[in-house]
């Protein structure tokens, strides 16, 4: 069962799955968790009685089904993190802040590049009085595309 999980859980990362998709596969990972929190708590029940009546050699056998069993609940919950992730990642607030930062990205990249423009026509110490700040963004009614804003300033 983990390892069909696992490939499961690729091929959500590997496609371009829809939210719907994401959701009925965390509810799955979820159901699954619970399970084997059931079956835990069960193994562990039955490992406190095993000792007490001296049958050590079950106890120790049931151990080492407890901890597989914690392995697999282990990878389970990891599936579900990752799942959800991918429904954080695609989530409209996520797109959002993506957006901005590709748009601070961009509009560093061009602040870059008209200095450099500048740069090419200007003594070194006009250069040094060149002061790039950090982009601002702004809607401009009937503003089509971006624009670079330079202000003189006296030093």
């Amino acid at each position: 069962e983990e390892c069909l999980e696992s490939a499961a859980l690729e091929a959500l990362f590997r496609a371009r799955v829809g939210q719907d998709e994401c959701l009925e596969f965390a509810a799955g990972l979820r159901q699954r968790k619970a399970e084997l929190l059931r079956s835990h708590e069960e193994l562990a029940t039955e490992i406190r009685t095993l000792f007490p009546i001296g049958r050590d050699d079950d106890a120790l056998t049931a151990i080492d089904e407890l901890r597989e069993l914690e392995r697999t609940l282990l990878a389970t919950e990891q599936s579900l993190d990752q799942v959800l992730g991918i429904l954080r990642r695609d989530s409209p607030r996520q797109q959002d802040k993506r957006t901005r930062a590709a748009a601070r990205e961009l509009a560093e990249e061009r602040l870059s590049r008209a200095r450099d423009d500048l740069a090419r026509g200007i003594s070194k110490d006009a250069l040094d009085r060149i002061d790039v700040r950090s982009p601002r963004g702004r809607v401009v009614e009937g503003l089509e595309t971006s624009r670079i804003v330079i202000e003189l300033r006296e030093k």
